[in-house]
């Protein structure tokens, strides 16, 4: 998972070069159709109807169960954005 500053950042950059972005919780509306935050996503896409698009779903925040990740430095399983060992030990090699 990407962390919400980083998501946050990536979304910025998008819209800057000219590309449209959601934000908001993803659900389905009463006639079944997908809907993020009020937006109906059916809808938002008409607006790109013939373009070729690279659609990005970035999740953010605590939406579902933990996922477990394996460090590619120490190999040691984690939950969240950084691997609490290795940043403990980039802390202590720092000084800080």
């Amino acid at each position: 998972m990407i962390s919400k500053s980083g998501a946050q950042e990536l979304a910025g950059q998008a819209i800057d070069m000219g590309a449209g972005a959601l934000r908001g919780v993803l659900h389905r509306g009463e006639a079944e159709e997908w809907i993020v935050g009020s937006t109906e996503v059916n809808a938002w896409l008409r607006k790109y109807e013939g373009f070729e698009l690279i659609l990005l779903a970035v999740p953010i925040g605590e939406g579902g169960a933990p996922r477990v990740k394996t460090c590619r430095t120490c190999g040691r399983e984690y939950e969240g954005d950084v691997c609490p060992h290795c940043q403990t030990a980039r802390k202590r090699l720092r000084g800080e």
